[in-house]
């Protein structure tokens, strides 16, 4: 079992890291791949619900039900975290004030029983929440990494997957992430970061800041606000990266990609040589040493464009 803090990406200048925290059993390959085949449908065995509120498991156990669900209540400006190794997340406004979560496997072929539901209370006074979907008896997850024992998965006749819908009240903080599959946010107020490996990740907050990133594949993030002295990145490596930013930006921004192009809705004031792959420089009369609060904003990828949107102010 390989432990790391995330999937490491060489994009030119630096490792980066991304912020899902995912470790996985081999590198990616910082090269076009193929996008994963999509999990199959699944037929439908007995259910199991944890009692409202209540975390009746932690994050290294867990239950082996086909499916999960948990409703109860999480303070504003705090986190409920999601984790998963092959298949969906999709966040999205929650009717009412308490946060539900609701996981379901699907599977053709492997064992379902392999993959088991983990929830935990986690943070100061327990206030935040953490999901976690794992595969095999040695995989872990906390609110920093998921620790993956990954030879169930990459088993030709294993295609078990679970798909997670997150629903959140206003003023609640979320993150997703997943090796294998698309992630969804929308309808949120607060601070979001979201990742895949092999997947697209659209990621949307009224209010902000978004952290957003993908391997193969395209990354959209949407904030209303950036909030002073955020760094922020968004990045993918086989990708376009698309962000809208309020109209009334002041930053300080850094835009690389190897094969693409870059194109901004806002005029940006550069600092140092132009090029067309590589654009350092403030946005909306920012200084350009980044101080005094000013917010930091890096975008990158290696296959694809980028793309600046201006929002509403």
């Amino acid at each position: 079992m390989t432990r790391n803090q995330g999937v490491e990406l060489d994009l030119g200048r630096a490792l980066r890291t991304l912020a899902g925290g995912v470790a996985i059993a081999a590198a990616m390959p910082v090269v076009a791949a193929a996008a994963p085949a999509a999990a199959p449908a699944a037929a439908l065995a007995s259910s199991a619900a944890v009692p409202p509120g209540r975390g009746v498991t932690d994050a290294t156990r867990g239950d082996t039900a086909t499916d999960f669900h948990w409703t109860g209540h999480v303070d504003a400006h705090r986190w409920v975290r999601v984790r998963n190794l092959s298949g969906s997340i999709r966040v999205d406004r929650a009717p009412g004030a308490d946060v539900e979560i609701r996981g379901h496997k699907r599977w053709r072929r492997g064992n379902p029983d392999d993959v088991r539901f983990a929830m935990s209370r986690t943070g100061p006074g327990d206030g935040d929440v953490l999901v976690c979907a794992l595969w095999g008896d040695e995989s872990r997850c906390d609110e920093h990494a998921y620790d993956s024992d990954s030879r169930h998965h990459h088993a030709h006749d294993d295609d078990v997957s679970v798909d997670f819908t997150v629903l959140l009240p206003a003023g609640v903080k979320v993150l997703a992430g997943t090796v294998n599959g698309e992630v969804q946010v929308e309808g949120v107020t607060e601070e979001v970061d979201a990742s895949s490996v092999n997947g697209r990740v659209e990621a949307a907050s009224s209010g902000g800041p978004v952290r957003a990133s993908s391997v193969n594949g395209s990354v959209d993030a949407r904030m209303g606000t950036i909030g002073a002295g955020s760094r922020l990145t968004l990045e993918s490596v086989n990708g376009s990266v698309s962000v809208t930013l309020p109209a009334d930006l002041r930053a300080e921004v850094d835009l690389t990609t190897t094969n693409g192009s870059v194109q901004s809705d806002f005029p940006i004031a550069v600092l140092g040589s132009l090029d067309r792959r590589h654009l350092h420089g403030t946005i909306g009369g920012a200084p350009g040493t980044a101080g005094g609060g000013t917010p930091e904003l890096r975008i990158e990828t290696v296959n694809g464009s980028i793309a600046l949107r201006k929002g509403s102010a």
